[in-house]
C-alpha cells in the first residue's frame, strides 16, 4: 500500500505545503473504533473502504472538473478574476535538490488555489474553499452530509471530515460543522 510519506520507486512526488499540513492533521485524527489505524494516513486504506462507483463519481464530479477548470494561472484568473493575494515561492524537490519549481498560490475571498509552475507547464494541485468557486455546483456550503453522500457515495469519516480518495492520485476532504453540514471543500492532486 502506498503511504503519503513514501515515494514510489523510480518516481518523484511533489506536494504542496498545504498537502503536507493536511496529511499531518489527518494522521493525528482518530478513526472510529472499527477502523482505527496508527501512524500516517494511508490513502489506500481510505480507497479500500469506498465502492468503485463512489470513486468514479468523485473523480468525474469533483477531481476532473477542477483539473479541467484550473489548468494554469491564466485560466484561474480568467474564471475568477484577479486574486486578492498572490504568492509565488520557489520550492526545491525533496528528492532532487537541484530541481527547483514554483508553487503559485492564488487567494480569493472564499477560496485558495495552488498550482505548480515548471519550466514547461503549470499544473493544478490544490483547491481549498467554497465548492461553488470551484464550479462544483452540486456541492454547496451548508449542504447536509447525507445529501453529499447521496450525490458522491459513501465517504470515510475522520472526526468531522468526510474523506474520498482513490488511494493514489487525489484526496477530497469535506469538513463538516457541528450539524453535519458542509463547511468547505479541499481537493489535493498528487502526481509523479
Amino acid at each position: 500500500m502506498r503511504n503519503l510519506r513514501q515515494k514510489r520507486a523510480g518516481h518523484t512526488c511533489f506536494r504542496t505545503l498545504a498537502v503536507t499540513a493536511a496529511v499531518c492533521v489527518l494522521s493525528a485524527m482518530a478513526l472510529p473504533a472499527a477502523a482505527q489505524q496508527s501512524g500516517p494516513l494511508n490513502l489506500n486504506d481510505v480507497a479500500e473502504q469506498m465502492a468503485p462507483d463512489t470513486l468514479k463519481r468523485v473523480d468525474a464530479m469533483v477531481v476532473e472538473p477542477l483539473k479541467d477548470r484550473f489548468p494554469d494561472r491564466a485560466a484561474v484568473i480568467a474564471l475568477l478574476g484577479e486574486p486578492r493575494d498572490r504568492k509565488v515561492t520557489k520550492q526545491q524537490s525533496i528528492h532532487d535538490p537541484d530541481y527547483i519549481f514554483e508553487e503559485v498560490v492564488l487567494e480569493y475571498d472564499e477560496s485558495r488555489i495552488t498550482l505548480y509552475a515548471f519550466p514547461d507547464r503549470e499544473v493544478f494541485c490544490a483547491f481549498q474553499g467554497d465548492p461553488t468557486d470551484a464550479g462544483i455546483g452540486a456541492l454547496q456550503v451548508g449542504q447536509a452530509a447525507a445529501d453529499v453522500e447521496k450525490l458522491l457515495g459513501q465517504s470515510v469519516r475522520w472526526s468531522k471530515e468526510m474523506l474520498y480518495s482513490d488511494g493514489e492520485w487525489w484526496l477530497v476532504l469535506l469538513p463538516l460543522d457541528k450539524n453535519d453540514r458542509l463547511q468547505s471543500m479541499e481537493v489535493y492532486i498528487f502526481f509523479d
